[in-house]
This record gives C-alpha cells, structure tokens and sequence, in this order.
C-alpha cells in the first residue's frame, strides 16, 4: 500500500522549495510593490509563482492601485467595467510572465440591487440517485444491521 499522506507532504514541501526560491529571485523587484499596495491596504501573499494582493474599498482605492502598479510599469489584463462590484486581474511588467501580480479588489460602494422582476421558463432541478428511487440516506436501521 502506498502512503498518500506522505507523498503529498513531500509535494508541498517541494511547492514551498519552489516559491521560496521564486520568492528570493523577485524579492529586490516586488517589495515595493508589496509596500505601496500595503499602505493602500491590500493583503499581500504568494501563490505558486505570483504575488496574490486583495483589498476592499471605493474607486479612489481602485485608481491608486492602478497609479501604483503602473508606476512600477506592471500593466492589467482587464480593467473593470462600470458596474463591476468586484474587479480582479493578472498584472504583468511588459514581455514578462516571470513575477505576475494578481489584484483582487472588492468595492465596498457598489451592490447588487434588484430594479425589477421578469417571468420566464427556467429549468427545474431535483437530485435522483438511482431509477429505483433508493437515496443516500443513512438510516440508523442500516447502521444496525452492521
């Protein structure tokens, strides 16, 4: 028998080998950036081989993320849309994929808000676990019978 639990522990300690090193070639580079967006109240960790910022607040937050990042020459994937409460997007220095910034960012002034109804046809679901009509119910009958 094969010990999974200690093939997986293996395999993150070899992921955490791995950002480490990522970590130590992009510190000089990244830190700056991690300060700004720090002071302009991210959350800043690592994933994999990127940096994962999120942060809440209103569109003056969202353009001094923009200022900052552009100021350190990273560029979005996307930019938000006018009625977007929640903007995230991969930012990268020109020609680079080597120390990608992922910017989540959720706006505490924009909500979701219902301005009407409409009728329509939907799909209605029902979850069957067989054609005889048996269910995944755990009876204490069945439990007893053990």
């Amino acid at each position: 028998m094969s010990d999974k639990i200690a093939e997986q522990l293996q395999q993150r300690m070899v992921d955490l080998a791995k950002q480490v090193g990522w970590w130590q070639t992009n510190k000089k580079e990244l830190q700056p950036v991690i300060d700004q967006l720090e002071i302009l109240g991210y959350t800043v960790e690592i994933s994999g081989n990127s940096l994962d910022c999120s942060g809440a607040g209103d569109k003056q937050m969202l353009i001094a993320t923009f200022k900052v990042m552009r100021g350190f020459g990273y560029e979005p994937t996307r930019r938000p849309s006018a009625k977007d409460a929640f903007y995230g997007s991969f930012w990268y220095l020109e020609g680079r994929h080597d120390n990608a910034v992922w910017i989540s960012f959720s706006s505490t002034v924009c909500k979701r808000v219902q301005v009407g109804t409409e009728m329509k046809e939907v799909p209605v679901y029902d979850i069957q676990c067989s054609e005889a009509g048996e269910t995944m119910t755990v009876t204490d009958e069945e439990l007893s019978n053990v």
